[in-house]
């Protein structure tokens, strides 16, 4: 049976090395206007599940 993160355990989550540096890599495609439809797709992507963990880590901070 797998158990549930504790609050800090969502607290303390950082994403990986290698996903921050891909993440600034399709940043600086975006800002240059050279993000292929995947790319995009992979960003947006990114970006709803930074503002999911955001909206965890609130949630985690109450409890």
């Amino acid at each position: 049976m797998i158990s549930a993160p504790t609050p800090q355990a969502i607290i303390d989550f950082r994403v990986s090395d290698g996903t921050q540096m891909r993440v600034g890599e399709l940043l600086t495609k975006n800002r240059e206007g050279m993000l292929t439809v995947d790319e995009r797709a992979e960003l947006d992507q990114f970006e709803q599940i930074n503002h999911l963990m955001s909206m965890m880590k609130i949630y985690a901070r109450k409890s």
